[in-house]
């Protein structure tokens, strides 16, 4: 897993790891 965060790197592929790290507190707000 820590190649994944290797891609972290870009504002968007961060904002799809938060996102998949908070299943529904994300998506709620």
């Amino acid at each position: 897993m820590r190649e994944k965060y290797s891609d972290d790197t870009s504002p968007q592929r961060r904002t799809a790891t938060i996102v998949r790290r908070v299943p529904d507190t994300a998506v709620v707000e």
